[in-house]
């Protein structure tokens, strides 16, 4: 029996599309996060505890590196009867130290950005896979955009924690995204924004007040939230380097990154927006 773990946004995205796309029976250990996402995705009756006797593999999703919580605990145990563990590294950022003392059998990669920077890191220990998650939102954003009756016109903005230099003024706090929607306005100047949270904030002031002083149209949506019915309604994304702007790429969407996002030389080559 396969048994799949995960916690944070990006490797629960993976992880639970990998688990729908396959025949095998498998169950589910979900913390945090990955809970809202499988009940997003109507999975919710499918977790559960099982015995480790039964279970022969384990694939987990990847926390912040060098995170030790419940997830890493419960992957401790299993490492400890011996049961082989596959690990999704997701994103083109901080690839090391994503599972702190776990014995990873493979570690999972979906695209040639983030294969080629873990080969660096854990050398013979790579696996590239099917990006299951890709797959799945690609076919679901082809069903929605075949029923609109005009072309989108919308640009999607994914909001990402720490957005500024600590000590930088900001509007309303540290994640504060009303730098980024002013880059946005002055070199895109868009009519309509939907602004994807991180599923660890809340930009419902910066949008609100934003629009009224812009006179923007802007709606905002939770990250745990499936990401094909945002890019249906739009032509352009913006944001960080992180695996839903890839797919807004893959999407035919126009893609570019923010000048404090680019933090890898080798990391997707998207155009950046920079004042």
């Amino acid at each position: 029996m396969i048994v799949f773990v995960a916690k944070d946004a990006g490797g629960a995205n993976l992880v639970l599309h990998h688990a729908l796309a396959i025949a095998s029976e498998c169950h589910f250990y979900l913390f945090g996060i990955a809970r809202e996402i499988a009940a997003e995705l109507q999975i919710e009756n499918l977790i559960n505890s099982v015995s480790s006797n039964k279970v022969t593999h384990v694939i987990s999703g990847a926390n912040f590196p060098g995170e030790m919580g419940e997830m890493e605990s419960l992957l401790g145990e299993f490492q400890a009867q011996g049961i082989p563990i596959d690990g999704y590294i997701d994103g083109w950022e901080n690839l090391g130290n994503r599972f702190p003392g776990i014995n990873i059998r493979n570690y999972l990669v979906v695209d040639d950005y983030s294969e080629a920077l873990a080969k660096e890191i854990y050398r013979g220990k790579v696996l590239r896979i099917k990006n299951f998650y890709l797959d799945a939102t690609l076919r679901e954003f082809y069903l929605l955009r075949s029923t609109l009756e005009q072309n989108p016109k919308g640009l999607l903005y994914l909001s990402r924690p720490k957005l500024n230099q600590l000590g930088s003024y900001t509007l309303h706090g540290v994640n504060c995204i009303c730098p980024d929607l002013q880059i946005i306005d002055k070199l895109l100047t868009p009519t309509y924004v939907i602004v994807r949270d991180h599923p660890l904030l809340d930009s419902t002031v910066c949008t609100i007040e934003f629009s009224v002083n812009k006179k923007i149209k802007i709606s905002r949506s939770k990250g745990t939230s499936r990401l094909a019915k945002d890019l249906a309604l739009c032509d352009t994304a913006v944001g960080a380097l992180t695996p839903a702007l890839g797919i807004a790429r893959d999407a035919g969407l126009n893609v570019y990154t923010l000048d404090n996002s680019q933090l890898l030389s080798r990391a997707a080559n998207f155009p950046i927006l920079s004042l």
